[in-house]
């Protein structure tokens, strides 16, 4: 009978010992989701942040780009009116020489 006893004790003992397991193995799993659900948003936040940053020097470029074509524009516009207006005299000039001449 002892012997009895003993074998439901340590089956007791063993079933509890397995409860306990499982409810750390639930409690770690639990607590590794957690981890990599925050590894997750933390990665998620940085790469945000570097995409931002990427984004914004791309913008600065193409806006001094942007301004440098338009001073090269402005300039070359520029020398083109000038000619022009030039050979506008000119010929205003001929005509007047021709005309009064």
């Amino acid at each position: 009978m002892q012997k009895l006893e003993e074998i439901l004790k340590a089956e007791e003992a063993a079933r509890h010992a397995l409860s306990d397991a499982r409810d750390r193995a639930r409690l770690a799993v639990r607590d590794a989701e957690s981890a990599a659900a925050q590894v997750v948003a933390d990665e998620r936040a940085k790469t945000a942040q570097e995409v931002a940053a990427i984004t914004a020097a791309a913008l600065e470029t193409a806006r001094r780009e942007a301004d440098a074509v338009d001073v090269r524009a402005t300039a070359e516009l520029e020398a083109q009116l000038t000619d022009a207006r030039g050979r506008v005299d000119e010929v205003v000039t001929r005509i007047v020489t021709e005309l009064v001449g």
